[in-house]
């Protein structure tokens, strides 16, 4: 297998998930998928700042500011799921949200 800081994809989707372990070894990640968890929160500063891709879809994710605060140092991020989870905003709401905050942020 490769060293955590050779990967570049991880997908750790359906693994029902409650909380994230620190992915800071993981300094070459471009791509992580979390999709299906019970994920409820997001640990700051715990992801790597190369993600491109992150897939937090159908989670339980309920505070949107918290959730952007964990993401705001992720500069390279270009997509972002987060859909279905438990925020009050959704749809077209949440995207304006997300884009806003996130524009501010970089």
């Amino acid at each position: 297998p490769l060293p955590p800081t050779q990967v570049a994809q991880l997908d750790l989707a359906s693994l029902r998930l409650a909380s994230l372990p620190s992915l800071l070894p993981f300094a070459s990640l471009r791509r992580l998928f979390l999709r299906d968890n019970h994920l409820s929160s997001l640990p700051y500063g715990e992801l790597p700042h190369t993600l491109e891709t992150l897939d937090l879809r159908r989670n339980r994710l309920s505070a949107l500011q918290e959730t952007l605060d964990a993401l705001s140092p992720l500069n390279a991020l270009q997509e972002l799921g987060l859909e279905e989870n438990l925020f009050s905003s959704t749809g077209a709401a949440l995207r304006m949200q997300v884009v806003g905050i996130l524009v501010k942020t970089r």
